[in-house]
């Protein structure tokens, strides 16, 4: 049986009401959208992250910049996830089980620990020819 749009259902906001077919009209409503706000993190993250660019150019990213960027981001990984397996992410955050932190209350090393001398290897393996 096909999947007819709905405005209460999930499929509702890809298409018509009562069509069939993911309009492509909002599709690349969205991917505009996204291309928008994503525009100066992506070039600065391209520039100065990425491929470290030597310049004095300037690129304006702003912290709202960086987090509209995030936000839409998950928004759009939600709303097509649900689009493309029909599951729905309920949060993007991890979700963090037990004390984390424990690991990091503890000494690596006891008190009385000595890192092992280093060893020279023997020239017959020939690492000295």
């Amino acid at each position: 049986m096909a999947r007819v749009a709905d405005t209460r259902s999930p499929f509702g906001c890809f298409a018509e009401p009562g069509t069939e077919r993911v309009d492509t009209r909002r599709v690349r409503a969205d991917v505009g959208r996204f291309n928008q706000v994503v525009g100066n993190a992506r070039e600065y993250s391209h520039k100065f992250v990425a491929h470290r660019v030597d310049s004095n150019e300037r690129v304006p990213l702003t912290f709202d910049d960086l987090d509209a960027a995030i936000d839409l981001a998950g928004f759009m990984l939600r709303r097509y996830t649900m689009l493309l397996t029909t599951e729905l992410l309920a949060w993007l955050e991890p979700a963090i089980d037990g004390d984390w932190l424990g690991p990091l209350r503890q000494p690596l090393f006891s008190a009385d620990y000595r890192p092992p001398e280093p060893q020279v290897l023997p020239e017959v393996l020939g690492f000295y020819d």
